[in-house]
């Protein structure tokens, strides 16, 4: 049986990953606009409650940055900026873990980019 491949076009998700990725990339005065370029969205679109954005939008903005930045850890300065409950359910199992370990062991069986 093949493997259902995601929509990447779905407007699902919560923009936290992307106002991470551009507050972070302000701190180098690379503005919104540069951030967002090819994703759809423009910098008023943050601001909006109830935003949803697709994984291509994420990607977008993601390759924006590492084309952009001059900063190595452009990716670790953005997750800085992320709390783990950002990531729903599986944030809240995370941080509910008694120890490093349980909760290493629990995204090693759960983990959120597996397919299968």
């Amino acid at each position: 049986m093949p493997i259902a491949l995601p929509d990447f076009d779905q407007r699902i998700y919560l923009p936290q990953r992307i106002i991470a990725i551009v507050e972070a990339l302000a701190e180098e005065q690379i503005g919104a606009e540069q951030a967002l370029e090819g994703s759809g969205l423009t910098p008023g679109d943050l601001e909006k409650v109830a935003l949803r954005i697709s994984y291509r939008q994420v990607i977008a903005v993601f390759r924006n940055a590492l084309r952009c930045s001059r900063n190595p850890s452009i990716a670790l300065n953005a997750g800085q900026r992320m709390h783990i409950t950002a990531y729903g359910m599986y944030g809240y199992a995370l941080q509910s873990s008694r120890s490093r370990r349980d909760a290493i062991e629990f995204s090693r069986k759960y983990s959120l980019w597996r397919i299968a």
